[in-house]
């Protein structure tokens, strides 16, 4: 596969890293971004990277524009969505660019809204799209690298801890298969397809207690608000919900959970023939 495009990834970590590598392979001319020099050294030498400011909007138009960038994609921290993630949309707008991926992988976060991280997510990309810039968004529920952090508990060494009845399916998906389906589409869908377009993976549908069951773990059961550790709570609080299935539509949740499950893979057959890395793949002992 090979793309004329060029891509600038905002961020080189958990996700920033893979998607990097993944559009290099797909053959894209890649720009990494980071405030951070120190996180940009182990940038593979197929990847140009820069040191920015990103709140300085002039001087990143002007790299957007000098490079002839065609899309961005944000890996920002959650904090980041709602004040610089939106700044760089403006920086990107104005030089030209095409498109804009903002950070989500996770759970879907269209229709939310409030003072929550989802509603935070969702209003971001509205705003993105206010300014005249489409966004493709990407829907990936758990990373499944992040299983064992939310089955564990500092209070409870050693133990599979699970929040809730264990009995509620949610979505998790490998970060490199999130990163070459992001590399798939970018490099191989057209503007027009991708332009405010809303994407629905999903690695695998899961249980906390299939997931024991699949490590021979005997479970601790909690109350989801013994939870301590504020991201696990949030994203346990979400799990227990039935937002973790990344076909959840909050505006509509009563639907059935067939047509939830339905959904929730839609997005996959953008990437024919791609086998989705299951849980043991990614985490062969737990």
């Amino acid at each position: 596969m090979s793309s004329t495009r060029t891509i600038a990834v905002l961020g080189y970590g958990n996700i920033g890293k893979p998607i990097v590598e993944a559009l290099s392979a797909a053959g894209a001319v890649v720009l990494v971004l980071s405030r951070d020099a120190s996180k940009l050294s182990g940038v593979p030498s197929t990847a140009r990277a820069f040191s920015v400011d990103y709140a300085d909007e002039v001087k990143l138009g002007g790299l957007f524009k000098e490079h002839s960038v065609d899309i961005v994609v944000s890996t920002l921290t959650p904090s980041a969505v709602s004040d610089v993630q939106v700044a760089v949309a403006r920086a990107a707008k104005k030089a030209g660019v095409k498109l804009f991926v903002p950070s989500e992988y996770g759970i879907s976060t269209e229709g939310h809204t409030g003072d929550s991280l989802f509603g935070a997510k969702n209003a971001s990309a509205a705003q993105i799209q206010a300014l005249g810039l489409p966004t493709a968004r990407i829907m990936t529920g758990y990373f499944m690298e992040f299983i064992p952090f939310v089955t564990s508990d500092a209070k409870k060494p050693g133990e599979f801890v699970i929040a809730g009845n264990g009995d509620v399916k949610f979505t998790a998906t490998a970060a490199s298969d999130i990163a070459g389906y992001i590399a798939h589409i970018l490099t191989t869908r057209s503007f027009a397809d991708l332009n405010n377009s809303i994407h629905l993976i999903e690695g695998q549908s899961l249980t906390f207690n299939e997931v024991a069951a699949l490590y021979n773990k005997k479970p601790t059961y909690v109350a989801v608000d013994a939870i301590e550790h504020p991201v696990q709570r949030v994203l346990l609080t979400a799990l227990n919900a039935g937002w973790a299935k990344t076909g959840f539509d909050i505006t509509k949740p009563d639907a059935p959970f067939e047509v939830v499950d339905a959904r929730s893979r839609s997005s996959n057959a953008l990437w024919p023939g791609h086998v989705w890395k299951q849980l043991k793949d990614v985490i062969p002992s737990l």
